[in-house]
């Protein structure tokens, strides 16, 4: 779209494809359904051709478009390239670098799924992709859809307005249960190369909550181990941050929990204030005391949730349409940004290998955004 239409009211519809119409597509599809007057859906593909099948209906039947089914993600990219303005991948973790490698490499910008990558070789040869594609206009973009949690935008609200004064602790919580059953659903889940363990997994939205809240992080030291399920990754670990600005972090995951999802929560606390958020999903406000004496209503930003993946889906497209207009969107994860978390995951999984050895996190340059 060229800068001369920014603005206006008839802006055309942002034209995507989906791959991967598995467990998590629906969140995605969802999303897609509540902005069908801003996107339309190319195509969608999957190596089952049911589901993507069943994709393509539903986009059809929710005004999304005329959505062709493909099964070989090759074959959509070279017959769609021209007309399309985003890939999204929702495909296991294992494949999402591969994927978006090839989709950059012919200048489309890319939105995948958490986490962006399983190995840490992977990651660094995605970001050199990404440089070497900075010509070509294309932008990676990754899922961070915890980030748009009511209770999370007002945690972040505060910090930005200085209320904790110095920051001295963030904790963080993933209480969860993954029986053997959910592992046996897939083949490659609670492997190494595709899926990964409880941190890379399902505690890998509040990791990047780490750095989207507290800021750089110097050093990580983690421990993580399998200790119950039949699985080559870790169910159970336990993370310590260290924060450039002086503040500590921990974050405590297990998939062991009994019998069912118990807890996902963050915790700041600061010389003047103490923000608690809990429930199964950071969907509740727990604790909010400032010395500031601020009469916030807070009470309006909880909510009740069965469902561990949030509503966040939503609003961050829309903050990525809106960033592929050109607008700055700090709630979205850009480009260099997207490394952040990648990196983060990478240094725990690096101090998993070495018993628990601290980890110093990488610098990277190259990116203005």
């Amino acid at each position: 779209m060229s800068k001369s239409t920014e603005g206006s009211k008839d802006k055309r519809k942002k034209r995507i494809a989906l791959i991967g119409c598995g467990r998590i597509s629906e969140r995605h599809l969802s999303a897609l359904k509540a902005s069908a007057h801003l996107v339309e859906v190319l195509g969608v593909c999957d190596v089952v051709r049911e589901r993507a099948q069943k994709a393509a209906e539903f986009c059809i039947e929710s005004a999304l478009g005329d959505t062709i089914v493909f099964t070989s993600y090759s074959d959509l990219l070279h017959e769609l390239k021209s007309r399309l303005d985003l890939v999204v991948l929702a495909t296991p973790s294992g494949l999402h670098v591969s994927q978006a490698r090839e989709a950059i490499e012919m200048g489309l910008s890319v939105l995948s799924e958490k986490p962006l990558s399983t190995l840490k070789s992977d990651t660094e040869l995605l970001w050199n992709t990404l440089q070497s594609a900075r010509q070509k206009g294309a932008h990676l973009f990754v899922i961070k859809q915890n980030r748009f949690n009511a209770p999370v935008q007002e945690l972040k609200r505060s910090i930005d307005l200085g209320r904790f004064g110095h920051v001295h602790t963030f904790m963080s919580r993933v209480l969860w249960t993954r029986p053997d059953s959910y592992y046996q659903e897939a083949p490659w889940r609670g492997t190494r190369l595709m899926d990964g363990g409880a941190v890379l997994n399902q505690a890998s939205h509040y990791v990047d909550l780490f750095s989207y809240l507290g800021g750089k992080i110097e050093s990580v030291s983690a421990m993580g181990a399998t200790q119950a399920r039949k699985i080559e990754c870790e169910d159970s670990a336990v993370i310590q941050f260290r924060f450039r600005s002086g503040a500590l972090g921990s974050l405590v995951v297990s998939v062991l929990t009994y019998p069912r999802n118990l807890e996902g929560s963050f915790t700041v606390l600061g010389m003047n204030g103490t923000l608690a958020i809990g429930g199964t999903a950071l969907n509740h406000i727990d604790k909010y005391e400032f010395s500031d004496g601020h009469s916030y209503d807070h009470s309006k930003l909880s909510y009740s949730t069965d469902s561990v993946y949030g509503f966040g889906h939503e609003p961050y497209y829309l903050g990525v349409f809106r960033s592929l207009d050109g607008e700055e969107v700090p709630e979205i994860a850009k480009n260099e940004q997207c490394f952040q978390t990648a990196d983060l995951l990478d240094a725990i999984y690096a101090s998993f290998d070495a018993s628990g050895q601290t980890v110093l996190l990488p610098t990277r340059n190259g990116f203005t955004e």
